[in-house]
């Protein structure tokens, strides 16, 4: 069994890259394979379509290079073969704050199970607020990775707010995070204790499809990726399945420079201290207008050392 992290080296990608993506078709005769939690390397050929990070820029001789290996890989391609094309994401956050200190806090649990667990503290001007239709306070932390923020949801305790999410956890969680305004949030001079936490997602598309009746890029009478090379064998195939993988954790690096650390720290203490010490709502989000955000990952963290994120 891969683990999500063995997953990224098992298709050889530097998980040290803040942002960093591929795309993997895997082509088996026989059998059809779930390549994101097991892999048999006698039975299936993978094909790396594309590998990217944040610092690079596809260029033409690397697209001739994919096109080149595209066409050697057709030749395994039969009628019967099964085919499962795997798109991987690895997010690993650097921080616009500075981190002022490492140390354990107390976590207490959706189960009420109370924790020891490492905490970041970040100390700057952060945009926060308060949902009263929510009894929330929230919270935007500036990421490094081009215009992306970190949005914190964090219920009051004993909050109303648990019920809701017990009916429709993805549908809650959405709902409180687009119910944010731009008036809602002010630039404050707190700190931030926050819990080291990782997220992954992933999702089987063939199976999102069929609930949806799509189902002509899995039916072979429909279904044409022919074009993906002139020399193909002039049939037409169609994915076995499409499966997207998504990681996303804290990093403990700052992008500031000295300068800019100094000039950013608040001293000698923020006048607020704001602890994440209990269930909250993530949100990671990009900017897109003033007034707009597009939140492509959101989840309700029950425990930072248990994984679990829907979209």
């Amino acid at each position: 069994m891969l683990s999500e992290m063995s997953l990224f080296r098992e298709f050889g990608v530097d998980c040290n890259d803040n942002l960093t993506s591929k795309t993997v078709l895997f082509v088996d005769k026989s059998i059809a394979i779930d390549p994101m939690f097991e892999k048999d390397a006698q039975s299936c050929c993978g094909l790396i379509v594309m590998h990217s990070t944040n610092r690079t820029v596809i260029n033409s001789d690397m697209k001739r290079l994919m096109d080149d290996k595209i066409g050697k890989t057709i030749n395994y391609i039969e009628k019967d073969s099964k085919m499962v094309l795997v798109n991987a994401f690895h997010f690993k956050v650097e921080w616009k704050l500075p981190i002022c200190r490492n140390s354990l806090g107390t976590f207490s649990t959706a189960d009420g199970v109370k924790l020891s667990l490492p905490f970041l503290e970040l100390w700057g001007p952060i945009k926060a607020g308060y949902l009263a239709k929510y009894a929330t306070e929230i919270l935007e932390i500036p990421l490094t990775i081009c215009r992306l923020n970190l949005f914190i949801a964090l219920p009051d305790e004993g909050s109303s707010i648990a019920e809701l999410f017990r009916d429709d956890e993805k549908c809650a969680c959405g709902a409180l995070l687009n119910s944010i305004k731009k008036s809602d949030l002010e630039m404050k001079s707190i700190a931030v204790r926050l819990p080291k936490f990782r997220l992954e997602y992933g999702q089987h598309f063939d199976r999102f499809m069929d609930s949806q009746d799509i189902t002509d890029a899995f039916s072979p009478n429909r279904a044409d990726f022919s074009a993906m090379s002139t020399n193909f064998n002039n049939f037409r195939f169609a994915l076995s399945d499409f499966v997207t993988k998504t990681v996303f954790e804290l990093s403990e690096e700052c992008s500031l420079t000295q300068d800019e650390l100094k000039a950013n720290t608040i001293e000698p203490q923020p006048s607020e201290i704001v602890e994440v010490s209990r269930p909250f709502v993530f949100g990671l989000t990009a900017q897109y207008d003033i007034d707009r955000r597009l939140f492509f990952a959101i989840g309700f963290i029950k425990n930072p050392t248990e994984c679990g994120c829907t979209v």
